[in-house]
């Protein structure tokens, strides 16, 4: 009888050592007063227009990509946690490069790194902080001081509308939110769990679009290591009709066929409650064959695009 015990615990030890012991861990920010991160924040939205077939060819028709890539190098330092987690972290302004494009050309091109471009308005942010309030699930909560920012602004009224943008609500939360773990559950996961979160997508004059996005754990490390989640997107299926919604739709959306790509990944220090890397990104496609020439060997076709990123990198 020992003998089959000594036995049974030997196979018990070996499943253990080749296959692994399932790590459960729960997936959250534990900020801690004093603790300071700097980040780089990388937003880019581009919407592009192209014309294919003999149509293409004629002088008075014409495609081109028009966006915005804003990439911001702050510290983020915390400087105090309530009792439910709650953060406030001061945020100072490090770096700053915008890049804006209509129809391929450059309307704006800063970076604040050169030496001409020091005293242009967004110049004029470099060392200016704010301070907000975070929550340890991701989410930005709300402004608690931008007095900084606003002294800035009254300084450049009127000069520089992308001074302006960069601190509007929708803008803060773009940039100081987490949105992988807004729905991460209160209790431990290991890798395979998954949570999901559903939105809508407006894209203009193409409709409003809902999506299901999937975040699963791919990865856990021992506790106190570094979690990996990836996220996946698909139609809401919360309704048998997948395609734009009748009311926000128009004729362009119901007559094209549409390409998405919507993913995402998070890469969270569980040990020091850093996010490591967060990436989003979303990428749309829409092909609208004329027609009245569909049935020729070269149709005439309007292929519009959008894409969406947002990036959020730890330096240091």
């Amino acid at each position: 009888m020992k003998i089959r015990n000594v036995s049974l615990l030997g196979l018990v030890f070996f499943i253990a050592l080749f296959t692994g012991c399932s790590q459960q861990q729960v997936i959250r920010l534990n900020y801690t007063p004093g603790q300071s991160s700097v980040y780089k924040s990388v937003i880019e939205n581009s919407r592009s227009v192209e014309f294919t077939g003999p149509a293409s060819r004629q002088k008075d028709i014409s495609g081109g990509t028009s966006g915005a890539k804003v990439e911001m190098v702050f510290t983020q330092t915390i400087e105090e946690v309530d009792d439910s987690g709650i953060a406030t972290a001061k945020i100072t302004i490090d770096q700053i490069q915008a890049v804006i494009t209509t129809k391929d050309v450059t309307t704006l091109d800063f970076d604040s790194s050169r030496a001409e471009d020091k005293d242009k308005p967004l110049g004029s942010l470099i060392g200016k902080s704010y301070v907000i309030k975070i929550s340890p699930n991701g989410k930005f909560v709300t402004v608690v001081d931008i007095d900084e920012i606003k002294k800035v602004a009254a300084a450049n009224k009127g000069k520089s509308k992308l001074l302006i943008t960069l601190f509007a609500p929708q803008s803060l939360e773009e940039r100081h939110s987490i949105v992988a773990l807004n729905g991460a559950p209160a209790s431990a996961v290991k890798s395979g769990d998954s949570w999901s979160i559903k939105e809508k997508e407006d894209f203009d004059m193409m409709g409003t679009k809902g999506y299901e996005k999937i975040y699963t754990v791919s990865n856990l490390e021992s506790a106190g290591g570094i979690a990996v989640v990836k996220m996946e997107a698909v139609p809401d299926t919360a309704s048998e009709e997948e395609i734009y919604t009748s009311s926000d739709a128009s004729p362009l959306s119901k007559s094209s066929d549409n390409i998405v790509t919507f993913k995402g990944v998070l890469e969270i220090d569980l040990s020091k409650s850093v996010v490591k890397k967060y990436v989003e990104s979303l990428e749309s496609s829409w092909t609208v064959i004329d027609p009245q020439t569909k049935d020729r060997p070269e149709p005439n076709a309007l292929i519009m695009s959008t894409a969406r990123i947002n990036r959020l990198e730890l330096i240091k």
